[in-house]
């Protein structure tokens, strides 16, 4: 409910960034009627095979966005509104682990409070006004939720295959086995045997998604151009170093005091 009227403004907004890039994609809009190559395609609809590819390999968010173009007839305000609705269902498992990690009854307004900063916070913005943030809120849906399962013994052999859709909606879900297996060891005080056993289904997962992802980029990293990623074409290790944990420090800054958004 926070989450929409926070949001509720920019519903009817317009496209920004890399938006129309997105609703033209012919994976998106079902111009492509092919619906099993967007298996094969990356987020802008280009062959994962083709040299200018960025790999970004994010099949169930575009599938989630083919699904919301047809249902809202190509409308933008849907697809806004889908956005928003992910946003609600992220702050809602904030709200979840934060319970699993701390279940002691008297906190129960810590939780709260800690999904209420969750959803309200600026940060979020540019994810949920933006319909290119969908993967990134998909995304963090299934490793939430992957988090979640492997907290509860008797779930926890579907937080692998959370896991492996988190990954199907941004590159970055993959990060949620390492995540699972290292807060695992810290929770089982370094019992590994016990850690593999209650864990396998996400160790399993894991080299799964691993092996895959290196056969999808032909055992290559992908490439960037100058404009798009300037840092990583300057011949200084020196200055890319810097590049990083500018950006890194930057982020950081608007997390703790998010004057500019």
């Amino acid at each position: 409910m926070l989450s929409v009227i926070i949001y509720a403004h920019g519903i009817h907004s317009e496209f920004s960034y890399d938006d129309p890039l997105i609703y033209n994609n012919p994976d998106v809009s079902g111009k492509n009627r092919d619906f099993l190559s967007i298996f094969f395609h990356d987020f802008w609809g280009i062959s994962l095979w083709h040299p200018k590819s960025h790999k970004s390999h994010r099949p169930l968010t575009i599938w989630v966005l083919r699904t919301a173009y047809n249902l809202f007839d190509g409308s933008k305000s849907g697809m806004h509104v889908v956005n928003v609705v992910a946003h609600g269902l992220v702050s809602i498992l904030v709200y979840v682990c934060t319970r699993l990690l701390d279940p002691n009854p008297r906190h129960l307004l810590r939780a709260f409070f800690t999904a209420a900063l969750f959803v309200s916070h600026p940060v979020h913005v540019d994810a949920v006004q933006q319909i290119a943030g969908t993967a990134e809120l998909l995304c963090a849906i299934f490793v939430l939720a992957a988090f979640s399962t492997s907290l509860v013994k008797y779930f926890q052999i579907i937080s692998g295959p959370l896991c492996v859709l988190a990954m199907l909606c941004k590159e970055q879900g993959i990060m949620a086995v390492p995540l699972i297996i290292t807060f695992s060891i810290y929770r089982n005080r370094f019992n590994i045997f016990k850690v593999v056993r209650t864990q396998i289904s996400t160790l399993s997962c894991g080299i799964l998604l691993v092996i895959s992802k290196i056969v999808l980029l032909n055992g290559k990293p992908p490439e960037y151009g100058r404009l798009q990623n300037p840092a990583s074409h300057s011949n200084s290790t020196f200055v890319k170093v810097l590049s990083h944990h500018q950006s890194a420090a930057q982020h950081f800054g608007l997390l703790i005091f998010p004057y500019s958004l």
